[in-house]
């Protein structure tokens, strides 16, 4: 249904001529795990072929409810402004690396003395 039925064949055809995006030869068994752990090409095909793949189930289950489908070509569109507005916002979100200070020791201020310990303590007592 998601690859091989005559509209997802015209849907990832469509996808294909509007952004260069190829829908892989998926193994049967693995082709989700694949695509969700980022073995199935650039961040942006992968979330534009699992996207692709909901639009073509939401499509399926229209057609399931007596609904009327979308033209191929708006459920194209819909996947593809949906994958980039997805990246949008992942770009926006990501945060900027701040480096992290490693604890180290510093001078006190003047007029202060600092003492560092360091200690260990147990109940039992060593026979000798």
């Amino acid at each position: 249904m998601l690859v091989d039925c005559t509209i997802a064949e015209a849907f990832w055809t469509q996808i294909s001529a509007d952004t260069g995006i190829k829908l892989l030869l998926l193994h049967p068994e693995t082709w989700a795990h694949d695509l969700i752990e980022g073995r199935a090409g650039s961040e942006r095909s992968q979330a534009t072929i699992i996207i692709g793949m909901y639009s073509l189930c939401m499509q399926r289950n229209r057609i399931r409810h007596g609904e009327q489908s979308s033209p191929i070509r708006a459920a194209v569109q819909w996947a593809i402004d949906l994958a980039f507005d997805l990246g949008q916002v992942q770009i926006q979100q990501t945060p900027k690396e701040v480096g992290i200070a490693e604890p180290r020791w510093e001078k006190p201020p003047s007029g202060w003395v600092k003492c560092n310990t360091d200690g260990a303590l147990s109940n039992r007592c060593c026979a000798a």
